[in-house]
């Protein structure tokens, strides 16, 4: 029978436990790479919505 508490069993899923990690890992950076550029990109229309506002009533004006 075969046994987790054999060392060559007990290396493999930590082996493994660590690919998954390590894939979480990159999987995080990746997000929070992405919600970056999103946040600038919200940020960046926000600011010319305001200006295009602002252009709008000084025409008015």
């Amino acid at each position: 029978m075969i046994s987790i508490a054999q060392p060559h069993f007990r290396n493999l899923l930590l082996e493994k436990e660590m690919k998954i990690s390590s894939f979480e890992a990159s999987l995080m950076k990746n997000i929070k790479f992405y919600m970056m550029i999103f946040v600038s990109f919200d940020c960046l229309l926000k600011d010319f919505a305001r200006l295009w506002i602002v252009g709008q009533r000084e025409k008015m004006n």
